[in-house]
């Protein structure tokens, strides 16, 4: 299988400039490959840097050192770590998708149009994007009585379900998931682990922060565990 995703040596600090320029290790040394439709779950305790690596995947971080070179369908193979932000932007919109456990909307956008304006950036026809938003919202059990209310009423079940929507609707070559099962029922749970199945077999590479062990173990093909912002990656015996 191709790689789609290559991280040689990775490491992140901060500085706290509040407390005499301390630096704190967000991740250490971070090395690993992902191939084209498999899936790494990555567990580890709260301050362990699980987020943070997602976030220099996907460069909301830059990070200190180390490369993580992606094989763009566009670009080709591209250090993110180097790529100017213009490239930045242009794979998040074709080809990078990232869930958090936060859904971050402009105020008065409706649930649908959040999921049409995803697709329509990747020059999809208002036609077909109203159809397929139409299609994801039925998938993830979002009531149609909030198609056309705005976000910021929702529960934070149904923030996270439309989140995952926006995210997996486009299809996109590598999924970043931050607790994609955080506050989801059993049966919301059920819809999250078909299209995560779905995508995988439409090729779709994928790495995931879990607590949630039972649901990581059904869905994943490679465990890592993150220890003070070290990444280790777990045998079965």
């Amino acid at each position: 299988m191709a790689i789609v995703l290559e991280v040689n040596d990775l490491c992140k600090t901060f500085t706290l400039y509040q407390q005499q320029q301390k630096e704190m290790i967000g991740c250490s040394h971070v090395s690993f490959q992902l191939h084209e439709g498999e899936f790494i779950g990555i567990t580890g305790k709260s301050g362990a840097g699980k987020s943070t690596l997602l976030k220099c995947l996907f460069r909301t971080y830059l990070p200190s050192s180390g490369e993580i070179y992606y094989n763009s369908q566009e670009f080709g193979k591209i250090d993110l770590v180097q790529v100017k932000d213009q490239q930045i932007l242009r794979v998040r919109m074709k080809e990078i998708g990232y869930v958090s456990q936060f859904l971050q909307v402009l105020p008065r956008v409706t649930a649908k149009d959040v999921i049409m304006e995803t697709l329509i950036e990747m020059n999809v026809s208002k036609q077909v994007a109203r159809q397929q938003a139409e299609e994801m919202l039925c998938h993830f059990n979002i009531p149609e009585k909030l198609w056309d209310a705005y976000p910021n009423t929702f529960s934070g079940g149904e923030k996270l379900r439309l989140n995952l929507a926006r995210a997996m609707v486009k299809k996109p070559r590598l999924l970043l998931l931050d607790e994609p099962t955080a506050s989801l029922d059993v049966n919301s749970k059920r819809y999250v682990k078909e299209m995560i199945e779905n995508l995988k077999r439409a090729g779709t590479s994928m790495i995931g922060i879990f607590h949630d062990l039972e649901f990581m173990e059904a869905v994943v093909d490679h465990t890592y565990k993150m220890k003070e912002g070290c990444l280790t990656k777990e045998v079965t015996i």
